[in-house]
């Protein structure tokens, strides 16, 4: 059940704010409007097909997103972890259901704010317009980011850059959600493991 935000979570949330925009931000505008959300591991944030109806800042905790197919594969879309904002961009933008699930790895903290409330700030206060085109920049250069790591790496180069950059992410991440968000299966992520010497430090999970 969420919960209203409390003053003493108030920083906190200003703080994962702010890792995405660095001006001045009047969150108080927002803040009356946030709730907490307690998440147990392997539970839902939302499933495909939902409307979007939230915004979401992680606290603490790890998550995925995930689309499936009808056959019941999955394949990684991203990985969230501690002060990312979580929300579905195409559903932002064209007010469809979301095509693909959000679930948590770990225990999980959580903020939502309402997406209408949020939009209306968007619309009316300039520095929250700002905020806004932080975080949809954030959001592109990203995505063009992980079409050039997909598309001009080989899978040895992938695996190898992957707990190049995010050993933080290696003790926590399921090897077969590591393999989904590299684009190969857990039996191709594993021999590519054994092949680059990259045993260790590898949550053995699923």
């Amino acid at each position: 059940m969420p919960k209203p935000l409390l003053s003493r979570h108030c920083d906190s949330f200003t703080a994962c704010l702010q890792s995405h925009y660095r001006a001045e931000l009047n969150v108080d505008l927002l803040a009356e409007h946030v709730t907490e959300v307690k998440l147990k591991a392997n539970e839902f944030l939302w499933q495909a097909n939902q409307s979007q109806e939230y915004l979401y800042v992680l606290q603490n905790g790890l998550l995925y997103a995930y689309f499936e197919t009808s056959e019941g594969k999955s394949f990684c879309k991203e990985v969230y972890w501690e002060n990312d904002l979580i929300f579905g961009f195409r559903s932002l933008l064209s007010d469809n259901a979301f095509p693909f699930s959000v679930r948590s790895i770990e225990p999980s903290v959580l903020y939502r704010f309402p997406l209408q409330h949020y939009l209306s700030l968007v619309k009316k206060h300039h520095d929250w317009q700002a905020f806004h085109l932080s975080v949809v920049s954030e959001y592109y250069m990203y995505k063009e980011g992980k079409e050039e790591f997909l598309l001009l790496n080989t899978p040895e180069q992938r695996v190898a850059l992957f707990f190049e950059t995010y050993p933080h992410l290696l003790p926590r991440l399921p090897q077969h959600v590591i393999a989904s968000y590299l684009g190969m299966t857990p039996i191709s992520f594993s021999r590519i493991k054994k092949r680059l010497g990259l045993l260790t430090n590898v949550n053995a999970a699923g």
